[in-house]
């Protein structure tokens, strides 16, 4: 047969899993035996499919197999290791799986038909052909990634906050992960990967307890874990096998180095955008403030204590749920607390209630004309007013 057409079919089949997992009319996708039985069973059926397929070379030689295995296996445990360092900084959390010696078999027979499946589709999607091998790995990753996300989790992201916390907390972890286990299935299949994600997504079905982890930390970690040791793999590799010439050594260094800086970045622009600094930004939908700010400008807000805010200050404050942007027009005083009066530029009339401090989120240090379109086009935004 035809590779292409059993590259095609293998899509075929995944999407079909991944339709009959997330589309809400097939109620028997919530059953405990299309949980515990069925989607198992597909993805073994997957990897036996893939299993007939003809045979596919991977880069890593025979002899350095089990030395890579061992990395790898380290790599794994690494992970584990920093998240439950992450723990005692953040916190631990109760374990939600039940952890009865039937439960936690009944988890592994989900977990790892699962996990076999995938990865035995993933190194046949890009072993099969060294063509295009850079879109093919960025696709495969991207496709496993979207896979691994359940559809309500998108369709239920509502504002700009939600997009930037599913992006820090679910998307870019699980997308560094993909990455990797692309790059262990092409150097050396399904079971380099198997070991790596088993190993890190496994521990938890066993424990007590676990990280309960922030935002900064569980982003960190699920970003830049996966990066890293993909390159210090790659790079042992290389070494070992001879494969890095001399005069390419500092060339090559510089790779993994840009891009750790690159991943750095990615992460402290998350936090930038999810409010974790003293400045953050946030898109404006409305025109309460024209003719200063318009729809679509991006505000620059400046987290502030209560004795900073001036009369002609815009502050952002917090009403039943949503954001607003008005300017202070005068500072009061009632009952024996300081209040502040606001009111939009373009309103004929000022807020019907005072603003509080424990209402303020923060005051506009600066104006960023047109930059917020992206977002708004992106969401139909109820929150800033």
């Amino acid at each position: 047969m035809n590779r292409n057409i059993l590259i095609y079919f293998i899509l075929i089949w995944v999407t079909f899993i991944y339709v009959l997992d997330n589309i809400f009319m097939f109620y028997f996708t919530k059953k405990a035996y299309f949980i515990y039985i069925i989607k198992p069973l597909m993805w073994l059926i997957a990897a036996i499919i893939v299993h007939r397929f003809p045979k596919v070379r991977y880069k890593v030689k025979v002899r350095y197999k089990k030395f890579i295995i061992e990395w790898i296996i380290l790599f794994a445990l690494f992970y584990v290791t920093v998240e439950i360092f992450m723990g005692f900084v953040c916190g631990f959390a109760k374990n939600p799986y039940n952890l009865s010696l039937v439960r936690i078999l009944q988890n592994y027979m989900v977990f790892l038909p699962i996990l076999i499946g995938q990865e035995n589709v993933r190194s046949y999607l890009v072993n099969s052909g060294h063509r295009y091998l850079f879109l093919k790995m960025l696709f495969v990753s991207l496709l496993f990634t979207l896979i691994n996300i359940p559809l309500d989790k998108i369709l239920n992201i509502k504002n700009d906050l939600e997009i930037i916390q599913f992006m820090g907390y679910i998307f870019l972890p699980k997308f560094c992960l993909n990455i990797m286990s692309v790059y262990l299935v092409y150097l050396g299949g399904e079971t380099f990967s198997i070991l790596y994600i088993g190993i890190i997504e496994g521990i938890k079905y066993v424990l007590p307890i676990l990280p309960n982890l922030n935002f900064l930390a569980s982003s960190f970690i699920g970003i830049f874990m996966p990066i890293f040791s993909m390159f210090f793999i790659q790079n042992i590799y290389l070494k070992k096998s001879k494969e890095i010439k001399k005069r390419e050594v500092y060339v090559y260094k510089e790779k993994p180095l840009n891009f750790i800086f690159i991943t750095f970045t990615s992460v402290f622009i998350i936090w930038f955008f999810i409010g974790i600094f003293p400045v953050y930004p946030a898109a404006i939908a409305t025109g309460s403030m024209k003719p200063l700010i318009k729809p679509g400008d991006i505000v620059l807000v400046k987290k502030i204590k209560d004795n900073d805010i001036n009369a002609g200050d815009i502050i952002q404050y917090k009403n039943d749920n949503v954001y607003v942007f008005h300017r202070v027009i005068e500072i009061v005083e009632e009952e024996n607390e300081i209040k502040y009066e606001t009111k939009g530029d373009n309103n004929q009339s000022p807020d019907s209630k005072l603003v509080s401090s424990d209402m303020i989120k923060g005051k506009v240090i600066k104006i960023i004309p047109n930059a917020g379109w992206p977002v708004l086009i992106i969401k139909n935004s109820k929150e800033n007013i």
